[in-house]
């Protein structure tokens, strides 16, 4: 008997696989648009970590990347800040940001949101 809501495998697959879809789209939506609404802050910080992950032909692994690993990789960066009034931060940051600047470095950290924009060394 033929009913007017019979779903097979694949119809559910395709649902299930179509709101899935829908939802991360609109959960980063959501988090770029609180970004972008959020004010810029500037504040005293000190860098107090680093560390870089790997994502490789869909694995994730910790700056461990075999030299025989075969297919593309994606190198992600992030610097973890601690304001002035003792709040860490973790920021993802471009390469050149992650390279210049080191554990212990003094500056004016300015972000937005989660969103890091600029981290400017100077003596304390």
């Amino acid at each position: 008997m033929d009913s007017l809501f019979s779903f097979d495998l694949v119809d559910i697959l395709f649902y299930v696989i179509t709101f899935i879809f829908v939802f991360v789209i609109g959960i980063r939506i959501y988090k770029w648009n609180k970004n972008e609404n959020s004010p810029k802050i500037t504040v005293d910080a000190r860098i107090i970590s680093k560390r870089s992950k790997v994502k490789l032909t869909g694995l994730n692994c910790e700056e461990n990347i075999s030299m025989f690993s075969l297919g593309p990789y994606v190198s992600a960066y992030y610097i973890t800040f601690e304001t002035e009034d003792g709040e860490e931060k973790e920021m993802n940051v471009n390469v050149t940001d992650y390279r210049r600047f080191f554990s212990g470095d003094f500056g004016k950290l300015t972000f937005q949101g989660n969103r890091y924009l600029s981290f400017e060394r100077c003596a304390r």
